[in-house]
C-alpha cells in the first residue's frame, strides 16, 4: 500500500485539551451562554466561538476525543502521518496548525454556514496541497464524510469497512484492534 499517496481525514472532537482543567467551570458556563445567545456563525475565521485565543495548541494535541486520538495514531502508524483533522470551525487542520478553544458543532450549522464551510474546505485543499493525494481515508461520522465527498469529488474516498454502521464503542474497538496490527492493506477499507 502506498501510504504517501493516501491522506487520512480525522474528525475533530468536542473534548479539547483545555477541558482537562476542571477548575474552569465558570468560564465554561459563560462560554456556553455566549454560544447559545449567538446567532451569527463565522466559519473558517477567527471571530466567533472564541474562548481564550492566547492559549493555543497544535491541532494534533488539542483534540482529546477517543476517536480523534486513535485516528491520529492510526494515520501516524500506517500512513506516515499524512493526515488532517476536519473541524467545522477551522476546516482542514494539519497536525501542527495552532488553534484556540472553541465550541462549534457541524450538526448545528444551518444551510448557509454549511456552504461557507464547504467553500472554505475547497479553498484549503489548494492552499494546503491536499489535492496531491490520490486516496482519502475518512475516520469521521456521516456528516463529515458527506462534506469530504463533496469537496473531494474527483478523489477516491474510503472508510474502514463497516465504519458508518457501527456505534461509537464499536468504532473504538475496531480502531484499537487495527492498531494492534503491524501493517494493513486496502482490504480493510471500502470505497464510499
Amino acid at each position: 500500500m502506498n501510504s504517501k499517496k493516501t491522506l487520512c481525514i480525522i474528525t475533530c472532537s468536542k473534548q479539547k485539551i483545555w477541558d482537562k482543567n476542571k477548575n474552569n467551570i465558570l468560564e465554561k458556563a459563560k462560554n456556553k451562554e455566549d454560544s447559545a445567545n449567538s446567532t451569527e456563525q463565522k466559519i473558517c475565521d477567527d471571530d466567533k466561538y472564541r474562548k481564550d485565543i492566547s492559549k493555543k495548541a497544535k491541532a494534533k494535541d488539542a483534540y482529546m476525543g477517543k476517536i480523534t486520538r486513535l485516528g491520529i495514531k492510526f494515520a501516524e502508524k500506517f500512513f506516515d502521518g499524512n493526515y488532517v483533522i476536519i473541524s467545522a470551525k477551522f476546516g482542514f487542520l494539519k497536525p501542527d496548525d495552532e488553534i484556540y478553544n472553541y465550541n462549534l458543532y457541524l450538526g448545528k450549522l444551518n444551510k448557509e454556514d454549511r456552504k461557507k464551510l464547504i467553500d472554505c474546505l475547497k479553498k484549503q485543499i489548494k492552499e494546503k496541497n491536499l489535492d496531491a493525494y490520490d486516496k482519502i481515508i475518512v475516520i469521521a461520522g456521516k456528516d463529515y464524510l458527506e462534506i469530504v465527498k463533496e469537496v473531494f469529488k474527483d478523489k477516491k474516498i474510503y472508510t474502514i469497512k463497516g465504519w458508518q454502521n457501527k456505534k461509537y464503542g464499536e468504532k473504538l474497538k475496531l480502531l484499537n484492534e487495527i492498531l494492534k496490527r503491524d501493517s494493513i492493506t486496502f482490504d480493510f477499507f471500502e470505497e464510499v
